[in-house]
């Protein structure tokens, strides 16, 4: 009976180790598998902050084109506003050219042009100057 008890011992043992064995095989086996999937969560966690430090450099650039578009279009309208500003002091300038005559372009003309206003301006400081007068009459 001894022997039965010992061969059955024996059993039991070599069947303890032979588990231990496998478990130490499954354990080496679920670690080289823990390793490789750490491994890829390691590069993919390295590709995803390469990739947010790609768009964060990308987004900086757009930002900077944005804001130099801004500037542009306030330098633009301030530009439009100069020039409707002129174009309404100077309306006269836009009609006067398809009507001009070469005598009008002439270098005489600016002098007489002169002349009618210094003209017009006395006619009207002596009509004032004559209203002034019945005023205090």
């Amino acid at each position: 009976m001894q022997h039965t008890t010992h061969a059955a011992s024996s059993l039991v043992f070599a069947s303890a180790a032979r588990s231990a064995h496998d478990n130490s095989y499954d354990t080496a086996d679920e670690k080289s598998e823990l390793q490789t999937a750490l491994t890829a969560a390691k590069l993919t966690e390295q590709e995803a902050v390469s990739s947010a430090q790609r768009f964060e450099a990308e987004l900086s650039d757009l930002a900077g084109a944005y804001n130099n578009l801004e500037v542009h279009s306030y330098q633009l309208e301030a530009q439009i506003k100069r020039l409707q500003t002129q174009a309404a002091q100077a309306p006269s300038t836009a009609g006067s050219s398809a009507e001009e005559t070469p005598q009008a372009s002439s270098p005489h003309h600016e002098p007489e042009n002169g002349d009618a206003e210094e003209s017009a301006m006395s006619d009207l400081l002596t009509c004032l100057g004559l209203e002034e007068q019945k005023a205090h009459m």
